[in-house]
């Protein structure tokens, strides 16, 4: 187990350096995939649990003793569509996960010269496989390592590549306080045509807190959690997201973002049917973007 964690923070530390001189390319990596997350302004990284925890925290994989399988719609703007599938596996002491995210644009222009029609459409595609494995090293601190396949095509052009991700999670023992963190998309890219795309290398930090509002265990909770999120070629932002929990069979979410110039507001539900458990945002963006619908369904065993 030592070995392990000194294996994990040698990474986190020997990596950080290398990712923050990227420029960020392959910007579906940065679109939340699933439902109950983009409701909640994108946060996760410390409260997310089952196959949904494959993309912010697989160290949390086993938060909440779920394991599951998940798709996920994404209804982007401008005609983008993302789509997420996951699973995840749960053990005594470890987990593992495994994702399909993929995202493509539809009817892109190509034009020889500046003419009013264009000679033609295409469509960009963007997909990522990833498998996470994660271990409890004591009560308090689960660790996580991830590895992802990369894929893109731009026309007729098109590129493979590799990334990994580190996470963790700490949780006191019967405490309401959890914190996540999470080190996500170091690696790199072969060249689409004569030049490589550089990955959004990011860093999640965040800290959630659960109210019991009865007393009476776990049946109606108010979570609230806040994030704090560095893409390293880019600015950062925060997020803070509150979900409200009526007796395991009941959500509802809102979320809000700060320093993101196209949208803050979001909100959505959720609804737990025997193991089946429904998931829905609505992210509206400003400058005339229009608006987002996301979709997610898990089943739960």
């Amino acid at each position: 187990m030592q070995k392990f964690i000194r294996v994990f923070f040698f990474s986190v530390f020997s990596l950080m350096p290398f990712s923050t001189q990227a420029s960020a390319g392959l910007d579906f990596l940065k679109i939340v995939p699933s439902a109950r997350e983009q409701a909640l302004a994108g946060v996760g990284v410390a409260s997310s649990s089952g196959a949904a925890a494959t993309y912010f925290n697989p160290a949390l994989m086993q938060n909440r003793g779920i394991s599951g399988a998940l798709f996920s719609q994404n209804f982007w703007f401008m005609d983008t569509y993302a789509s997420y599938a996951a699973t995840n596996f749960n053990g005594e002491k470890s987990a593992v996960g495994i994702s399909l995210y993929w995202l493509s644009v539809r009817d892109i222009p190509v034009r020889s010269s500046p003419t009013a029609e264009p000679d033609g459409y295409f469509n960009s595609q963007n997909a990522a496989i990833s498998l996470s494995y994660s271990r409890k090293m004591s009560e308090r601190l689960t660790l996580s390592l991830t590895g992802k396949m990369l894929y893109e095509k731009i026309y007729i052009n098109d590129a493979t590549g590799f990334a990994g991700d580190i996470s963790a999670a700490w949780r006191l023992p019967e405490s309401p306080l959890s914190f996540g963190a999470a080190l996500q998309n170091m690696g790199s890219m072969g060249k689409l045509l004569s030049e490589s795309s550089e990955l959004p290398t990011s860093f999640r930090l965040g800290a959630a807190y659960a109210f019991l509002l009865d007393g009476k265990g776990k049946e109606n909770t108010l979570l609230l959690e806040l994030n704090h999120v560095s893409v390293f070629s880019d600015d950062s932002y925060q997020a803070l997201g509150v979900e409200y929990a009526f007796r395991e069979f009941l959500w509802m979410r809102l979320g809000y973002l700060l320093g993101n110039d196209s949208r803050s507001v979001s909100f959505g539900f959720g609804v737990k049917y025997e193991n089946f458990l429904f998931d829905y945002a609505y992210v509206p963006f400003t400058n005339e973007l229009g608006s987002a619908n996301v979709l997610t369904l898990q089943f739960l065993y």
